[in-house]
C-alpha cells in the first residue's frame, strides 16, 4: 500500500469517545471517562464540540478541520479549552483495540508486530493529520498520539499504563486553556513594514473587501503575496501570489490601495521591479466579485520608471517608496519617492488615476533635490477633491506639507516647532479627521528606541492648526493613525516591543494600551488598517529570525478588556443569578463592571459601547474570596440624580463582611457617594479556606428603593438578611432578623435574584442545589416586616440535586398597553438545559410558566427587558452566543445568534441593565490568558417612527406621539424644522469623508421637536427638566448629541426647539448603499413644590423617549 492509498476516519460518538483508524488497520478509541461530568456532543458544518460540564471543571474538545502547507483540508485538528476554579485535571482514556502499542515520553504509538510500509500518521494533542516519514528504518508504521506540543507548552502530561489513561493537569492559578492566541497568518522571510528602526510611511497592508472578508498582504522574499480569512482573522487561507517577482529596494515600502466607485470595488497593488537598467512602478489591479469577496487580478500598469542607482540597497533598485489616497471622486493619488542614477538628492513626484488604476498620469511633475537621505512621505484626502500631500526629511526637524485644491498643488508649506530632532530617520502617516482637518501623526524619534508621539493638524484650506503631543509616558516606532467619523483617532504603534494602541476618545487622548496581549517574540514591523464594522487591525512580524511569523490581531468593536486577570459572571457549571455588571446613563454613557483580580474595577464607554477608556477604574473592594463572582450591581434615580450601587463580599480571616458602595453618575463619569458595611458574619468552616458561601442580589423598584438580599452560611446553617435603601444608598434598613433556610443538604449556595413589581413592590425569588421548584417572597412597604410570606411554586420545574441558575427582570406593559408582569428565567436541569420562564403579575401572584425554547442545552440566562415590553433572554449554547426573544405582540423566537457566529470558548455571560435607549450584554471568552471581555448590545427604543423620503425632494416628515404614561400630551417630531423648511424645503446633501479612504455621502440637516412644559403623573406636577437629542448613523459609526433646557418658544403650554446638524453620513462606509439615521430624543421630567423644577430639590425624574428613523432614495441624487 503507498502513503498516497492511506486514509484516515474518525467517528465522534455520543457516549463521549472518538474512533480514529487508518485504511490500514490500525485504530484509537479515545474516550472521556464519565467520571469527567456530563457530556454532549455538537456540531455544525466545520466544527465538532466535545462539551464535557463537572463539578469542579468544564471543557471543551474542540475538532476542525486544518489546511497543509498547500491550502487543502486533509487533516483534523483538535484544542482543548476548558476552566476550573481550582487544581484538578482533565483525564483521556485510550484503548488501542487488537493492536500493540509502545509507550515514551511524549508519545504513545499503536503498532503492530512488524513494520510494513513507511507511512505514519501523528496523532497528537493539538492536531491529527498525516504525515509521510521519508525513512522508516527505526520505526514501525501505525498511529501516534503525541503530547509534546502540550509539554511545550508547560503542561505536564501522564499516561498511566496500568489504566491506560492520559491524564492532564490543569487548574493552578486559575486554569490554562490549550489554545494560544493570537493568530498566525503565514511564516516565512516574509516583510510587512519597515524595521523599527527605520524610514515608516504608514503603509498599509491589510483591506476588506465584500464588507466581510479580509485580505492580509506581505511580501515573502520572490512575491507580494495575500492570505484571506472570512471569520474575522481567526484562520487563514494558504498564500496567493500576485505573481510580482522580486520586489527592488526598497522592498517594504510598497502599498494597497482599497477603494469603491462606480466601477464596483477594486484593489491596487503599487510596487517596483527592476527591468534592465531601469526601476519601473507598476499598478496590478484586483476587482472583487460581489458577493463571493473573491478577487480577480489584471495584470500590471507600469505607472512610471526611473534608472538603477547602484547606492541602494544590494544595487536592485531606486530607494523607492509611495504613499496613496483616496479623495472623494475615487482618484487614485500615488505620492513616489525614488533616487536615480548619477543622482545624490531624492525626488518626488505625484501621479493619479481616475479609472481605477487602469491608467495613470501626473498629478504632481517630477520635483527634484528634495535631500540627500530618504524622505518619509504621507497622503491623506481633506474633501471630495483636495488633497494633503506631507513629508519629513532626515536632516530637518520641520514638517513639509502641500495642498491640492482640486485642480493644482500650491506651494511647499514648512511646520517649525514640530519637537522633532535633525539627522535621524523619520515615521509618518496621516489621515483625515471628523471636522476634515488633515492629521500626520510622527514621532521625534532619535534612536531605535522610538519616539514621542505627536500630531499636527492642518486645516483644509492649507492652513496649518497646531501641535498635539499623543503620548510622551512611551518610546513608540511605526505609528500608523486611523480616524472615525464620531471624532476618535486611533494611533497604532510598537513600543518595548510590544503593540500599543493609543486613543482620542470624546476629546481626549488616553493612555496607551495592549489590545493584543503583552507577548511578543522580536516584534520589528507593523502595519494596521480600519478593517470589517470599524474593528482596528493590526498585523505585525515575529521571530528572531527566518522563518518569521505573520500574525493578525484585531480589536473589536466593543472591546472592554483583554487580560490574564478577567472575571465577569459565574462560569456555565456554577449557580448563577443573573448578575449585572453592565449599565448605560441616561446620556448614554456605560459602565462595565468587572473583577480584574485585585478588585472590582470598571471601564467607560461614550460611544454606545464601541469604544472603552483605556484604563478602568478601582472600586476600592480590594481582593475578593473565591465566591468572586457572587457581586452585582442596581441601577436607580434619586434626587434627579442617577446612581450605581455595587454589592459585594469581602473575605477577612474568617469574617464575611456584605457591602453596598453607591456611585453618582456626574455627567460621563462616577463619584462615590457612600460605602456601607451591612453585615458582618463568621464564615462557615465547610467555606474555608478562602470561600465565602455567600451570594448577593440587588435590584430598585419603581419609586426608586434600592432592593439588596445576602445570602449566607455560618455555624452550619443556611440564612437570608434583606436591606433596602430609600435615600440612594446613604442609609439601608435591614429586615428584622435572617431567615434560615432548613433542608439545604448538599447545598454550597443559594441563588437569589430580585426585581420590580408594581408601584414600590419587589419580588424575591430564590432556589437551591436540592430543590425541584423556586420559592418566593413579596415586598409590600408595610408592616413591622415588608417582605411578606414565603411562598413555594413552580415544583418540578428543576431537576433537583443540582447547581440552579435563575435571573428575572420585569416588564412594565408601557409599549404593549398591559399590566407589568415579572419574568424569571430559569434552565430545566439546573444550569444547562431548556430555557423557561416563571412569570408572576404585578403584585407577585405566580402567573405560571412559558417555555422560551427547547431546541438547544442552554447556560448562564441572562435577561434584560427593554421598554417596548420585548424580553432578551442571552444564554450560551455550542460554544456560541444566543438571544431568545419574546416579542410584546408575536410571542417567543427561534434562538437568533444577534451578535454573530464567531466567538473563541465564550464562559462567562451578564446582561446589561435595560434602560430606555437598549439592552445587550458583557461576554468573557477566550481558550488562554489573555482573556477578552467584551460588550455588545442593540438599540430597542420605545416609540420608534419610521419616515422614508427623497432628500432632493420638497418633502419633510412629522410625527407624533401620546406616550402611555402621560395620557392626552403629545410629543412631537419633524424634519427639515419648519424654519428651515420655509426656505429650502430639503435637507442639503454633499460629499464628506466618513473614512481615510472611502469617500462617501452626507447631509446637513434640521429638526424641530414641541413637548408640553407641565404634565401631570401619578398625581403630581412634572415640570420640564431638560432634554438630550442625538443623532446616530445607523449602518455608520455616527454619533453625535445635544443637551438643552427650556425651549427656543413657548406655544399653548408647549415648548419648541430647533437642531440642526452638518456632515451627517448619508451611506455606509462603502458608499454603496443609502443608509438612514436615527434621531433619539429624550424628554426629562420632575416634581417640586414650585416651577421650576431643579435637580438638587426633585424626586422623581419621569423620561420620555422617542426615536425618528429617516431614510433615502439614492436613485433621485
Amino acid at each position: 500500500m503507498t502513503d498516497s492509498e492511506v486514509t484516515m476516519t474518525i467517528t465522534w460518538n455520543t457516549d463521549g469517545s472518538t474512533e480514529v483508524q487508518d485504511s490500514r488497520g490500525y485504530r484509537y478509541l479515545l474516550s472521556i471517562p464519565s467520571s469527567e461530568g456530563a457530556f454532549s456532543l455538537w456540531q455544525n458544518s466545520s466544527v465538532v464540540d466535545q462539551r464535557v460540564i463537572g463539578a469542579e471543571k468544564q471543557y471543551d474538545i474542540f475538532w476542525r478541520p486544518a489546511q497543509n502547507s498547500r491550502g487543502y483540508e486533509d487533516r483534523y485538528e483538535f484544542f482543548i479549552a476548558g476552566t476550573s476554579a481550582n487544581a484538578t485535571s482533565i483525564k483521556l482514556a485510550i484503548d488501542d483495540g487488537d493492536n500493540n502499542s509502545i509507550v515514551q515520553d511524549d508519545k504513545l504509538r499503536v503498532i503492530h508486530s512488524s513494520p510494513t510500509t513507511d507511512s505514519k500518521i501523528d496523532f497528537d494533542v493539538q492536531g491529527v493529520e498525516g504525515i509521510v516519514s521519508g525513512n522508516n528504518e527505526y520505526e514501525p508504521e501505525g498511529l501516534e498520539l503525541d503530547w509534546s506540543d502540550a509539554i511545550d507548552s508547560g503542561y505536564q502530561v501522564d499516561f498511566d499504563v496500568e489504566t491506560s489513561l492520559l491524564t492532564i493537569p490543569v487548574g493552578a492559578g486559575g486554569g490554562k486553556p490549550f489554545l494560544i492566541d493570537p493568530y498566525v497568518v503565514g511564516g516565512t522571510n516574509t516583510f510587512i513594514s519597515p524595521e523599527i528602526g527605520n524610514y515608516f510611511e504608514g503603509q498599509t497592508r491589510i483591506v476588506t473587501t465584500n464588507n466581510t472578508r479580509l485580505n492580509a498582504f506581505y511580501y515573502d522574499s520572490s512575491n507580494i503575496v495575500y492570505r484571506t480569512s472570512d471569520d474575522r482573522g481567526h484562520t487563514w487561507s494558504s498564500a496567493f501570489s500576485l505573481g510580482t517577482g522580486t520586489v527592488a529596494s526598497d522592498k517594504h515600502r510598497w502599498t494597497v490601495v482599497h477603494h469603491i466607485q462606480s466601477g464596483g470595488e477594486r484593489i491596487n497593488v503599487i510596487y517596483w521591479h527592476v527591468v534592465g537598467n531601469n526601476t519601473n512602478f507598476y499598478s496590478i489591479r484586483g476587482n472583487v466579485t460581489w458577493p463571493s469577496a473573491s478577487i480577480s487580478w489584471g495584470s500590471p500598469v507600469q505607472i512610471g520608471s526611473t534608472t538603477v542607482n547602484s547606492g541602494c540597497i544590494s544595487a536592485s533598485g531606486s530607494c523607492v517608496g509611495v504613499a496613496t489616497a483616496v479623495d472623494g471622486n475615487g482618484t487614485i493619488y500615488a505620492a513616489f519617492k525614488w533616487v536615480a542614477s548619477g543622482a545624490t538628492y531624492f525626488s518626488y513626484g505625484i501621479k493619479k488615476s481616475t479609472n481605477g488604476g487602469a491608467t495613470w498620469s501626473d498629478s504632481l511633475a517630477e520635483v527634484t533635490g528634495v535631500s540627500i537621505y530618504r524622505p518619509a512621505l504621507t497622503l491623506t484626502p481633506l474633501d471630495s477633491t483636495k488633497m494633503l500631500f506631507a513629508y519629513l526629511k532626515y536632516d530637518s526637524a520641520d514638517l513639509y506639507y502641500r495642498i491640492f485644491n482640486g485642480t493644482s498643488w500650491g506651494t511647499v508649506q514648512t511646520v517649525t516647532g514640530t519637537g522633532m530632532a535633525s539627522n535621524t530617520y523619520k515615521q509618518i502617516s496621516s489621515t483625515v479627521d471628523a471636522t476634515g482637518q488633515g492629521v500626520v501623526t510622527y514621532t521625534n524619534v532619535t534612536a531605535s528606541a522610538g519616539g514621542i508621539v505627536k500630531i499636527a493638524r492642518i486645516f483644509a484650506n492649507g492652513t496649518f492648526s497646531t501641535i498635539e503631543t499623543v503620548d510622551s509616558t512611551l518610546r513608540h516606532n511605526l505609528p500608523s493613525i486611523f480616524s472615525y467619523p464620531n471624532g476618535d483617532l486611533n494611533i497604532l504603534s510598537i513600543s518595548n516591543g510590544k503593540v500599543y494602541v493609543t486613543r482620542k476618545i470624546a476629546g481626549v487622548w488616553e493612555a496607551p494600551f495592549n489590545p493584543f496581549g503583552t507577548t511578543f517574540t522580536s516584534l520589528d514591523q507593523l502595519s494596521g488598517a480600519i478593517v470589517l464594522d470599524g474593528a482596528l487591525a493590526g498585523m505585525w512580524r515575529e521571530s528572531t529570525g527566518s522563518p518569521y511569523n505573520v500574525v493578525f490581531g484585531l480589536l473589536e468593536p466593543g472591546t472592554v478588556m483583554q487580560d490574564s486577570l478577567i472575571f465577569n459572571s459565574p462560569l456555565s457549571s456554577e449557580s448563577f443569578a443573573g448578575e449585572r455588571r453592565l449599565v448605560e446613563s441616561s446620556n448614554h454613557t456605560q459602565f462595565a463592571f468587572y473583577d480584574g483580580g485585585f478588585n472590582i474595577v470598571y471601564k467607560t464607554s461614550k460611544d454606545l459601547g464601541r469604544t472603552w477608556s483605556a484604563s478602568a477604574t478601582s472600586t476600592g473592594t480590594g481582593i475578593l474570596g473565591s465566591d468572586s463572582r457572587k457581586w452585582t450591581i442596581a441601577y436607580t434615580h434619586y434626587n434627579s440624580t442617577e446612581r450605581i450601587t455595587l454589592v459585594y463580599v469581602q473575605e477577612d480571616h474568617s469574617d464575611n463582611t456584605l457591602y453596598a458602595k453607591t456611585f453618582v453618575i456626574h455627567d460621563k463619569s462616577l463619584s462615590l457617594f457612600s460605602t456601607r458595611a451591612l453585615r458582618t458574619e463568621t464564615t462557615d468552616n465547610s467555606c474555608l479556606p478562602g470561600g465565602i458561601c455567600a451570594t448577593t442580589a440587588a435590584a430598585s423598584s419603581t419609586n426608586g428603593t434600592i432592593f439588596v438580599t445576602y445570602t449566607f452560611k455560618t455555624g452550619g446553617n443556611w440564612y437570608m438578611q434583606d436591606y433596602w435603601s430609600k435615600d440612594g444608598g446613604w442609609s439601608w434598613i435591614p429586615s428584622p432578623s435572617p431567615t434560615q433556610f432548613t433542608g439545604m443538604t448538599g447545598a454550597n449556595e443559594i441563588p437569589v435574584t430580585l426585581t420590580r413589581l408594581d408601584s414600590g413592590k419587589m419580588l424575591k425569588v430564590y432556589t437551591a442545589y436540592g430543590w425541584d421548584h423556586l420559592g418566593w417572597q413579596v415586598y409590600n412597604g408595610t408592616g413591622t416586616n415588608p417582605w411578606g410570606d414565603f411562598w413555594s411554586g413552580c415544583f418540578t420545574c428543576l431537576s433537583s440535586n443540582t447547581t440552579k441558575q435563575i435571573a428575572s427582570d420585569t416588564m412594565d406593559g408601557f409599549s404593549s398597553n398591559s399590566s407589568r408582569m415579572a419574568f424569571v428565567a430559569y434552565l430545566t436541569s439546573g444550569n444547562h438545559g431548556t430555557l423557561k420562564v416563571a412569570k408572576f403579575y404585578g403584585n407577585g401572584t405566580f402567573a405560571g410558566v412559558e417555555t422560551a425554547d427547547s431546541t438547544l442545552d442552554h447556560s448562564i440566562p441572562a435577561i434584560s427587558i427593554t421598554p417596548d415590553d420585548n424580553v432578551h433572554i442571552f444564554t450560551l449554547s455550542g460554544g456560541n452566543l444566543y438571544e431568545t426573544l419574546r416579542n410584546a405582540t408575536t410571542g417567543w423566537q427561534t434562538p437568533n445568534t444577534t451578535y454573530g457566529t464567531i466567538f473563541q470558548s465564550p464562559d462567562q455571560l451578564t446582561a446589561k441593565i435595560a434602560t430606555t435607549m437598549s439592552t445587550g450584554i458583557l461576554l468573557r471568552e477566550g481558550n488562554s490568558s489573555p482573556y477578552t471581555l467584551r460588550s455588545d448590545g442593540q438599540f430597542s427604543l420605545s416609540n420608534p417612527m419610521t419616515c422614508n423620503f427623497h432628500v432632493s425632494k420638497d418633502f419633510h416628515c412629522d410625527r407624533h406621539i401620546n406616550p402611555k404614561p402621560l395620557e392626552g400630551y403629545t410629543f412631537f417630531l419633524e424634519t427639515p424644522d419648519p424654519v428651515n423648511n420655509n426656505t429650502k424645503g430639503r435637507w442639503d446633501l454633499h460629499g464628506c469623508m466618513a473614512s481615510r479612504l472611502i469617500p462617501i455621502k452626507c447631509v446637513d440637516t434640521s429638526i424641530f421637536t414641541r413637548y408640553p412644559e407641565t404634565v401631570l403623573y401619578l398625581g403630581q406636577t412634572h415640570y420640564f427638566l431638560g432634554g438630550t437629542i442625538s443623532i446616530y448613523g445607523v449602518g455608520v459609526p455616527y454619533f453625535e448629541e445635544f443637551q438643552w433646557t427650556g425651549g427656543d418658544a413657548t406655544s399653548g403650554g408647549n415648548l419648541d426647539k430647533i437642531f440642526t446638524f452638518n456632515n451627517v453620513p448619508a451611506e455606509n462606509l462603502f458608499g454603496l448603499t443609502d443608509e438612514p439615521i436615527q434621531f433619539v430624543v429624550t424628554y426629562s421630567y420632575c416634581t417640586n413644590v414650585s416651577a421650576p423644577c431643579s435637580v438638587e430639590a426633585s424626586t422623581v425624574v419621569t423620561t420620555v423617549n422617542l426615536v425618528l428613523t429617516v431614510g433615502y432614495d439614492k436613485n433621485v441624487r
